[in-house]
């Protein structure tokens, strides 16, 4: 096959490129997903961050998204007959159309995704108008949300010389076959791999005169802007974060457990934007948006904390990679980039120790309003701080830290506090209840006889295992009294 097979460190725990000549790159993740029935599948293409909306609408062509095309239709009925859910993806590194089909279909979702290249409506600048008016039409004037992002872009509209002629160019320039990645967030046999060699992809593009014009990003400035109707309050933030993409998911979830904890919003979302920045866009009361605009480093207040931002932070990935159809920032971007990942990395110690700096800048919006929230205006009485309420999830392997357990529930549960703490264990199927009872009593002895718990104040609990989960974990939780 003319192959040339390059593994990075950790080679089943990371990714493994093949690179062809005048094919597209196939990237494996051969860790996600790798015991489940569907397979995720992107094909993706690099672009400069101005042209991050002509790649939207240019993915909107490329999947078939226009009704009024015979060929479009076709191709969506040949999809839905392989049992493929498709979706868009769009940032300033790139664009991609991500498919997920069932495990067996995997050949057959890279030969629907050539097919969609090789069927696009290069000779049809009606089929470019329509879209671009729908993109509009779908982002002006309908959400905050959207429009915020606009903002967050630099320009809320593409340059009325980004007409046909620019997209073609653009098409010819970035989605040049050996320009292309295709992703698989799991792993392939070498039969597959040979026959995805073999499919034929070649664009009939024709040389056109107008290049793409150059087009500059402007830095996004700090802004407040006062709106009577944006109470509670809304921000659109660029959060600037580590460099590293695993420790970029740390500081996520430390600081998503710290916002939860002292100000929880109302409404958030936050992904990875580019490959330095996160996108938090959110809709707050007043205590929770005069956190964010207080808020200046993210460092654990004790080791508590910490082992609570590491629990969190395990889960997450856990999930990232049982399910990565639902992370594609986290897969596409680090490729695009040219980052090396390693799914079996381990943080240091120090990082959670030494925390970071949290800066944000972006849209603040609010209103004199919030001047007289009782959240913000009134200030709790002084009163030395408590305890964090221990929440713990422990995966293995070994025994669960059951010392340290019990010295974080001596700090926090005090008498008259009536409501016991609860010690959790997950089963997949109703013959593992008996084993996983029977070893929480033996650690619910344990706590009780070693580490002086009281017994009215711990009891044991078997839930299913949820979607994703770990499923050796135990959990120590109490709540607030």
């Amino acid at each position: 096959m003319g192959t040339a097979l390059w593994g990075l460190l950790g080679l089943i725990y990371g990714q493994v490129i093949e690179l062809q000549s005048g094919k597209p790159r196939l990237v494996t993740f051969p860790e996600l997903g790798s015991k489940r029935p569907l397979l995720w599948v992107a094909l993706a293409w690099r672009h400069p961050p101005a042209y991050q909306e002509l790649g939207r609408i240019v993915a909107f062509l490329v999947a078939q998204e226009d009704t009024l095309n015979p060929s479009s239709a076709a191709l969506r009925r040949q999809l839905g007959n392989l049992g493929g859910h498709l979706s868009l993806w769009s940032m300033p590194e790139g664009a991609a159309v991500c498919l997920t089909v069932p495990r067996r279909a995997a050949v057959e979702a890279v030969s629907w995704l050539y097919a969609a290249l090789r069927a696009l409506p290069l000779q049809d600048s009606l089929a470019w108008q329509r879209l671009r008016q729908r993109a509009a039409k779908a982002w002006t004037g309908f959400a905050l949300k959207q429009e915020v992002e606009w903002l967050l872009r630099g320009s809320p509209l593409l340059p009325p010389s980004l007409a046909w002629p620019q997209a073609l160019a653009y098409i010819q320039r970035y989605l040049a076959p050996e320009s292309l990645y295709v992703i698989f967030g799991g792993s392939l046999s070498f039969r597959e791999k040979f026959q995805i060699g073999r499919l034929p992809l070649k664009i009939p593009l024709k040389p056109v005169s107008d290049s793409l014009p150059s087009l500059a990003v402007p830095p996004i400035p700090d802004t407040l802007i006062q709106n009577l109707w944006a109470y509670p309050g809304y921000v659109g933030l660029l959060v600037e974060g580590p460099l590293n993409w695993k420790e970029r998911l740390a500081f996520r979830e430390a600081f998503l457990s710290r916002w939860q904890r002292e100000a929880p919003p109302l409404q958030w979302s936050l992904h990875l934007r580019d490959r330095t920045h996160l996108l938090l866009q959110a809709r707050l009361d007043g205590r929770s948006y005069a956190f964010l605009r207080r808020l200046s480093t993210l460092t654990a207040q004790d080791s508590l904390e910490a082992q609570a931002w590491q629990a969190a932070f395990e889960l997450f990935f856990r999930k990232v990679c049982a399910h990565p159809e639902e992370y594609p920032d986290l897969w596409i971007t680090p490729v695009l980039m040219g980052d090396t990942l390693r799914l079996m990395d381990t943080l240091p110690a120090q990082v959670w120790r030494n925390g970071w700096p949290f800066r944000a800048r972006g849209v603040w919006i609010g209103n004199e309003t919030l001047a007289l929230d009782t959240l913000v205006s009134t200030p709790p009485p002084a009163r030395p701080p408590a305890a964090a309420v221990p929440d713990f999830l422990w995966t293995g392997p070994g025994l669960p830290p059951l010392g340290e357990w019990a010295a974080a529930f001596r700090l926090f549960w005090k008498p008259p506090c009536r409501r016991p703490c609860e010690l959790s264990a997950y089963y997949r199927t109703v013959r593992e209840r008996k084993r996983l009872t029977e070893y929480l009593h033996q650690l619910r002895l344990e706590l009780i006889r070693t580490h002086q718990i009281p017994p009215e104040a711990l009891e044991i609990y078997l839930r299913p295992l949820p979607v994703g989960f770990p499923p050796k974990a135990i959990r120590f939780r109490c709540f607030r009294c």
